[in-house]
């Protein structure tokens, strides 16, 4: 392990990086629960470009 301004690095991102980047997830998925139009918006253009059956494909990789 090395340290990295003040950060313990343990692989390829930090824990505090993957801390930030489940918050993010976490606050947009409340925003679609509440319905905000556009988070829907993105979401259903993120469908169209194929981007949820990449994602879907990754996660059935991790529970497997």
């Amino acid at each position: 392990m090395r340290t990295d301004g003040g950060h313990v690095m343990t692989g390829a991102i930090s824990a505090t990086d993957a801390a930030v980047t489940a918050s993010k997830l976490v606050v947009f998925l409340d925003h679609v629960k509440n319905n905000r139009i556009e988070y829907l918006l993105l979401l259903a253009l993120g469908h169209l470009a194929g981007a949820t059956t990449y994602i879907a494909q990754r996660a059935s990789g991790v529970c497997a």
